[in-house]
Parts: C-alpha cells; sequence; structure tokens
C-alpha cells in the first residue's frame, strides 16, 4: 500500500511580501501550517496576506479553504487563528454550516466548542451541526449546542427523540430552562402511550408544573389505565383536588375506570370534589353503564372499594349492595376502609349506612385513627355520639400519635359530650 502523501512543510519564515502569492501558491503553505499545528505561524501568514492582497474576493476563498482543512483535521488552535479573520466575511461564502456539520458528524468537541463561540449572523450552521450531532447521538456535542438552538427547534428534537425511545439523548436534550409546556404535553403524551415509564420519569423533572399542565396530563393517564404510569405523578405537589376532579370527570365520560379507584380515594381529594365527582357516573341515567362500570370494578379489592364509595356518595344504596356483593372475602377489608374514609370525610349518613352493613367500629387506618377520631375531629357531635352511644364506640384507642378522640374536642358540645361519658 502506498505511504499517504504528507503535505509540503516548507517554511514560510522568510515569506515578507505575499502580494504577488497566488490561492494555489498560499494553499499549500496554510495546509502545511495546519498539518504540523504550527497556528502562531499561521496566524501571521493570514494577517499577512490579509495586510497586502487587495482583492477581498481572493484573501476569502483562501480562508474558506483554509477553514475546511482545519476542519477536517481536527485542528483547533488553527482553526482559532482562521476564525478570528472570518468575523463579518459572509458564512455562506466560507461554507462555514459544512464545517459544522462535519466537526459534529465527527465528534470533533474542540473544533465545536470554537464554532459554539463563534460570533454568528445566522445559527442556521448550528442549527444543521446540533441536528447531526442529535442523528449520531453524540451526547456531548448535543449538550455544547442544545442552548445555542432556537427553543421551538430544540422541543420538536426533544419530542423526535421521545418517539424514537432514545432516552440518553433526551437525557442530553433537556435544557437547564423549563421546556415549553405544550411542546412538552406532545412528548409526554406519546410515553405514555408508548408505556415507555423510564421516559416519563425522565421528562416529569423537566417541566415547572401547575394545574393545568397536570390536569391534561392525568386525562391522558387516565385514557391509558395504566396504574403504573399513575403512579409517577401521583406525588407532584400540583397533584391536587381540582386535577383529580376534572379528571374523574373525562374518565367517566369516555368510560374509563380503572384508575377511579385511586384517584377517588387519593389523599388530596376533599370534600367538596367527592360530592362532585361520586354522582357523575349515575348522572349519565345510564344504569346499564352504571352496572357495567361496578362489574368492570370487580378486578382489584380498590377498585371494588371505589365503586362502592361511589354508589354511596350518590345514596343509591342499590348499587351499593350490588358492588359490595362482588367484594366476597374481602367485604370485611373494604367495608372499614370505607367507613373510615366517609368518617374523615364527614359523610354522616354513610358512615352509620357501613356500621349496619357490617364494618367494626374500631377499625383503624394507617395512622391509627378511628371513625370516631374523625368526627371529633370534623366536630361532628352528633355522629360522635352515636358511635359512642349507638354503636359503643371505645373511647380510650389511642392513634399512633397516642392521642384519644376526646384529645381532639374543640367544641364546648363535644367537650360535654364527652365529659357526660366520663372521659
Amino acid at each position: 500500500m502506498a505511504a499517504e502523501l504528507a503535505p509540503d512543510t516548507t517554511p514560510i519564515a522568510g515569506i515578507v511580501d505575499v502580494s504577488g502569492f497566488s490561492q494555489k501558491k498560499l494553499k499549500p503553505q496554510m495546509d502545511a501550517l495546519i498539518y504540523k499545528n504550527d497556528h502562531d505561524t499561521l496566524a501571521k501568514l493570514i494577517a499577512k496576506t490579509k495586510t497586502e492582497i487587495e482583492d477581498r474576493s481572493t484573501f476569502n476563498s483562501i480562508l474558506k479553504e483554509a477553514l475546511h482543512t482545519a476542519t477536517a483535521r481536527n485542528a483547533p488552535a488553527s482553526l482559532k487563528a482562521i476564525l478570528s479573520h472570518s468575523i463579518g466575511i459572509d458564512e455562506t461564502f466560507l461554507c462555514l454550516k459544512e464545517c459544522v456539520v462535519k466537526a459534529c458528524e465527527n465528534n470533533h468537541r474542540e473544533v465545536v466548542d470554537l464554532f459554539v463561540r463563534y460570533p454568528w449572523q445566522d445559527l442556521t450552521p448550528i442549527i444543521a451541526g446540533f441536528s447531526s450531532a442529535c442523528e449520531k447521538q453524540h451526547l456531548t456535542i448535543v449538550k455544547m449546542l442544545r442552548d445555542r438552538v432556537p427553543r421551538l427547534f430544540l422541543a420538536c428534537k426533544i419530542i423526535n427523540a421521545v418517539k424514537e425511545g432514545a432516552l440518553p439523548l433526551v437525557a442530553c436534550l433537556i435544557p437547564s430552562h423549563s421546556i415549553d409546556p405544550i411542546l412538552f404535553l406532545l412528548a409526554v403524551t406519546h410515553a405514555i402511550e408508548t408505556n415507555n415509564l423510564p421516559m416519563i420519569e425522565l421528562l416529569k423533572d423537566a417541566v415547572e408544573w401547575d394545574e393545568q399542565l397536570l390536569t391534561q396530563i392525568m386525562c391522558t393517564v387516565v385514557m391509558s389505565e395504566n396504574e403504573d404510569i399513575y403512579n409517577h405523578f401521583k406525588d407532584l405537589p400540583a397533584f391536587n383536588s381540582q386535577v383529580i376532579r376534572k379528571a374523574v370527570v373525562f374518565g367517566f365520560l369516555n368510560q374509563k375506570v380503572a384508575l377511579y379507584s385511586k384517584l377517588i380515594l387519593h389523599p388530596a381529594v376533599d370534600k367538596d370534589s367527592l360530592l362532585v365527582m361520586t354522582p357523575r357516573a349515575l348522572e349519565l341515567e345510564d344504569d346499564a353503564l352504571a352496572h357495567q362500570i361496578i362489574h368492570h370494578a370487580a378486578a382489584t379489592t380498590d377498585t371494588r372499594t371505589f365503586m362502592f364509595v361511589l354508589a354511596l356518595g350518590k345514596e343509591r344504596f342499590d348499587l351499593a349492595e350490588e358492588s359490595l356483593n362482588l367484594l366476597g372475602e374481602d367485604q370485611p377489608i373494604v367495608l372499614n376502609k370505607c367507613l373510615l374514609v366517609f368518617a374523615q370525610k364527614n359523610f354522616e349518613e354513610q358512615t352509620l349506612h357501613l356500621l349496619n352493613k357490617g364494618s367494626n367500629i374500631h377499625a383503624q387506618d394507617e395512622e391509627g385513627n378511628t371513625a370516631l377520631h374523625y368526627a371529633v375531629i370534623n366536630n361532628n357531635v352528633a355522629l360522635a355520639n352515636a358511635l359512642i352511644y349507638t354503636w359503643g364506640a371505645n373511647t380510650q384507642i389511642e392513634n399512633d400519635e397516642g392521642i384519644k378522640p376526646a384529645d381532639l374536642a374543640a367544641s364546648n358540645n363535644m367537650q360535654q359530650l364527652f365529659n357526660q361519658h366520663g372521659d
């Protein structure tokens, strides 16, 4: 195999007058200096050429060829000397776009760094190089160029990378600033539709969440009926009762029920939202659909619990009875859980109904609270009275913090109730 020919390395120290040099004669000299990485001499030669060659087009052509040579040889020091004399020259004429793309394709980071800091008149070369780096997945270069490209273009690249499932690329594309919410919504929606959980987790931290954005996402999650995806969003600070209410209503209207139990029993749900959400399935005035929902909810204990809560909330005790019959051996667990949920939400009639169905008056939730604890917390004297005197609630049961129901009594009437009982 023939040896590679090295460029002419004839020293130029004796060159003083370059005015008579043609472009053809200067090119080998510049190529030789670039090849040797003699950027100091190269800078002097360029400066001398710029001063003594009157024809600007000739000088620009010389720089153009030198730029391409330095880029191809990955010679950042030489490229820096050339670029310093290129400022103000037509970037299209110099074909800088091709240089940037070539450097990005070849993963020449030092060269790309010079182009990043170049005072561009037009960002087209940077955008083209960024696209090339994304295609080749040169992640370091992607990060270097990420903040120089227009935000809309960056967002489109993120969406494309999400669609391709390119997790490392998406991680590099996410900017230090927040992604545009609309484009973020498109990206997350695709990740949800493709059940790409790692991608969802990555994107979740790339935006400033607010109620409106999370509501849109949760409607998509409800349509997916995927509990794993739901778990990625349920603990966000913006996950409030309004978000849940809108997602539940959206799900009802689209007959998507798998996540209703998770939503309806979420700690963020307040009484007002519960009052709005629970009647919605029955407001459709379609008993066949209501029965279908009840039987579909028999898949898990949680979904069965929700359908029981749903019917009780609307005081449709016939549908509640139907859903209760589907609980089988889980009835005691579900009845006790529902008792505590309705007591906490201060639903007096439903709480007493559950006791009639066999709920344990002394059942405790994860915090150790009983139905009586919640009756006192809600200052519902009538309910507390019924729990103590009709159902025999034990007033001495302590929650996990060692607090008895009587310790929570705030009003005179509630305190009087416990005093009369001897507490």
